[in-house]
């Protein structure tokens, strides 16, 4: 299951250090993103530092000390499911689920490239469609580093994207197809629009929650 990150998190955690899912593969990437956004903090005027994280006032305040927190080695953790706190992961209900479930919701993101639902993150604000110098776009820098691995990992498997088009540009989706059974799932109104806001989400959270527990045959 390939859902997206949310912006929402909860605070806290425990500083626990340790490899995750995908470390061993996007470790030295992520210090890369990471030692890129620090430099932009020092460096760029407090306008630019505001629409590259996107945040204002206080919510900018927090977004600027976690990510200094994590250029300094001391960032608390929690599993992503419980970091998350956004409407698709609210209506997901990742507590309600079983571990063996939760293992098998990967989440792609800005600062991560990828992480797996049970894996330590940190508090953090960083969107895919974020540019930072000289990186660029991170769906763009994220893309032939993440699909590789992902290819890999996932090859004979059924895997069912939820993702919306931001967080589908850093992954090469139609790579990933070749190698295993893909289904992408889009969210449509009765008039033909396709379905965008709070009620999208919602619905999205609940059925990932479904075909988690299920299988892919709740889609029928």
């Amino acid at each position: 299951m390939l859902l997206p990150p949310s912006e929402g998190k909860s605070h806290g955690g425990t500083c626990v250090s340790g490899t995750d899912s995908f470390s061993s593969f996007l470790g030295v990437d992520r210090d890369t993103v990471i030692t890129a956004v620090v430099r932009l903090l020092d460096t760029a005027r407090p306008t630019e530092i505001e629409r590259v994280l996107g945040a204002r006032g206080a919510l900018l305040l927090r977004a600027e000390s976690a990510l200094r927190a994590l250029g300094e080695g001391r960032a608390p953790t929690l599993p992503a499911w419980r970091r998350y706190t956004g409407v698709v992961w609210t209506h997901l209900d990742p507590a309600s689920l079983s571990a063996s479930a939760r293992r098998r919701i990967l989440v792609p993101s800005g600062l991560y490239g990828v992480t797996c639902a049970t894996d330590r993150i940190a508090d953090y604000r960083l969107k895919v469609v974020a540019s930072i110098p000289p990186l660029g776009p991170l769906a763009s820098y994220w893309r032939p580093r993440v699909s590789p691995v992902l290819v890999r990992l996932l090859a004979g498997a059924t895997v069912v994207t939820l993702l919306p088009k931001d967080h589908e540009r850093a992954i090469d989706l139609e790579a990933l197809s070749k190698v295993c059974r893909l289904i992408r799932v889009s969210f449509i109104e009765e008039s033909g629009q396709v379905m965008v806001g709070h009620d999208a989400k919602a619905v999205k959270g609940v059925l990932a929650s479904r075909l988690l527990t299920e299988g892919v045959g709740a889609l029928e």
